[in-house]
């Protein structure tokens, strides 16, 4: 079968059979593209994993993954799925997988590949395999016998280990129940807040208090270094003033621009026109004397090394900036593209390139840099004093709330002790935990932690902080399950859960065992993905 299978075959329908055959692992071993030698991006005991193999690979979820999105793929979309990475992945798992499995002593023989292909569906009709399908199919994807059956091998093959490797996976009804408790148990709490505003009332800092402060966040109040330019400024608004137009040039222009300009005002004018055609031409042109001006004066000064001398003897009036953070440039130069780019290693007395914001060109030279240094406090005094009030307020509060949750632990009653403290205890009423709690805010954390909560152990471990305030959680109660409802989703939720362990057990063996094959130097990574 194999070699009537030879006559009739080329190109990626492997990946067709991949994908309906093993599914889930394709997403972890890609589509199995055949070896190629080329430039080597990775080695596994010595053989090369090549940088065909990884264009091949990219270019096969690219076009899985068009699609899966109907042709709404973009640029950006394939940038945020990451398929650079994917790909990457893909093939140094399945190079590990295939080393496992020869140490593992698994293989595929020729009669594995001959009843897979029998009893694939694609190739039936009626239950009984039809060459002519086979072969049609080969042809029409101009698919070669050894690709598609080293392809088809190595499918089986890592089909064959992802069954060993999950075959140990199993779920107890306990923990479907527990998966079931978790997406519709409510529950309901009671809490109390302490707020920072109100411990912040108590706190006059000191200078002493804030120096230290200032020390310990150096970086938050770091001035960062700063740059003085001096420039030239050559706009298409001055220069277009010694523009002059002849009439041939402003009725050529009109007429190429004529059609455009009626379909979006239908009631222009002659004389409108005409006064559009003026204003456009004088831009252009006066971009274009500006740019001239631009580049003489930079070529100039650049050999001759005399900026004002040159700004003098030509009658430019020379600008000067004040000193600003490369990340915060002045407003003037926001159109400027690449603006802090070009300026990143300029040294001193040092000319940027020319630089345009559309509008006219600049000239820039770097005149003076400041390097970053931590202020003395009384500069930054009044910014930094709320910041201190505010840090010490929220300590003071998580401090506060400690030791009532110690009080709370030790059995003391939580109505005693909180009305000891002044707190009023408020209720969110039954709930589903998510990320978002009532009355009390988002807090992830938060949200995890109430899924432990019982009432044995109705108080977390800790307080919770919250948008700066602390807070003090207690159980009340979970509303009891719907027995029916948990029988009738029993079964779905019981494969969901155990296809995501399995997928879990893949990710954790191929994680462990390219740890370990690294550490050990069998796998050795040339390339990084940013550099392919």
């Amino acid at each position: 079968m194999l070699d009537l299978m030879r006559r009739h075959a080329k190109s990626w329908i492997m990946k067709l059979l991949l994908f309906l055959i093993i599914v889930v692992f394709a997403l972890y071993f890609g589509s199995m593209g055949g070896k190629q030698t080329a430039e080597a991006i990775a080695t596994i005991d010595g053989k090369p994993i090549a940088y065909v193999e990884f264009q091949k690979e990219y270019q096969n979820l690219i076009e899985i993954t068009q699609q899966r999105f109907k042709g709404m793929l973009t640029d950006e979309l394939i940038k945020s799925l990451n398929l650079k990475q994917r790909a990457l992945d893909n093939l140094i798992a399945r190079a590990v997988i295939t080393r496992k499995a020869d140490e593992l002593g698994i293989v595929v023989t020729d009669e594995d590949v001959r009843n897979s292909i029998l009893t694939f569906p694609g190739f039936q009709r009626d239950g009984v395999f039809k060459e002519y399908l086979y072969r049609d199919l080969l042809q029409m994807n101009h698919l070669t016998p050894e690709e598609f059956e080293a392809s088809h091998k190595q499918s089986i093959l890592v089909e064959k280990m992802r069954e060993l490797i999950q075959s140990g996976v199993f779920v107890t009804d306990r923990e479907v129940l527990d998966l079931y408790k978790i997406r519709n148990e409510k529950i309901n709490i009671q809490f109390v807040n302490i707020k920072a505003v109100d411990m912040a009332k108590s706190i006059t800092p000191t200078d002493k208090d804030m120096e230290a402060f200032l020390k310990q966040n150096s970086d938050r109040f770091r001035i960062p270094e700063q740059i003085q330019l001096r420039y030239l400024s050559f706009t298409a608004a001055d220069a277009a003033a010694s523009v002059i137009l002849s009439e041939t040039e402003i009725s050529d222009y009109i007429d190429q621009k004529k059609d455009n300009w009626q379909k979006s005002n239908a009631k222009l004018n002659d004389a409108a026109m005409k006064a559009m055609a003026i204003a456009e031409l004088k831009q252009i042109k006066g971009m274009q004397t500006a740019a001239k001006k631009a580049k003489d004066a930079h070529d100039t000064i650049y050999q001759e090394e005399n900026f004002p001398q040159f700004a003098a003897e030509n009658r430019y009036t020379v600008h000067t900036t004040d000193y600003f953070p490369l990340n915060q440039p002045p407003q003037a130069f926001k159109n400027i593209t690449d603006f802090t780019k070009k300026l990143l290693n300029l040294q001193k007395n040092e000319l940027s390139p020319v630089m345009s914001d559309g509008n006219g060109y600049y000239v820039f030279q770097l005149m003076e840099k400041k390097p970053a240094y931590t202020p003395a406090l009384k500069d930054v005094e009044a910014r930094l004093k709320p910041i201190f009030i505010a840090v010490r307020a929220q300590r003071l509060a998580e401090e506060k709330a400690v030791s009532i949750l110690d009080r709370l632990e030790k059995g003391d009653n939580w109505s005693e002790v909180c009305a000891a403290n002044g707190l009023n205890i408020s209720e969110t009423g039954f709930f589903l935990p998510g990320e978002t709690i009532p009355r009390i805010g988002t807090s992830q954390e938060l949200s995890d932690t109430l899924l432990q909560l019982t009432p044995n152990t109705p108080y977390p471990e800790k307080p919770f902080i919250i948008e700066g305030n602390a807070y003090i959680i207690r159980f009340i109660a979970r509303e009891s399950i719907n027995p029916a409802d948990y029988e009738a989703r029993k079964d779905n939720l019981k494969q969901g859960l155990l296809r995501f362990k399995q997928e879990d057990v893949i990710r954790s063996w191929l994680e462990a065992n390219k740890a370990s094959m690294i550490k050990e130097g069998r796998l050795k990574i040339s390339k990084d993905v940013k550099d392919i």
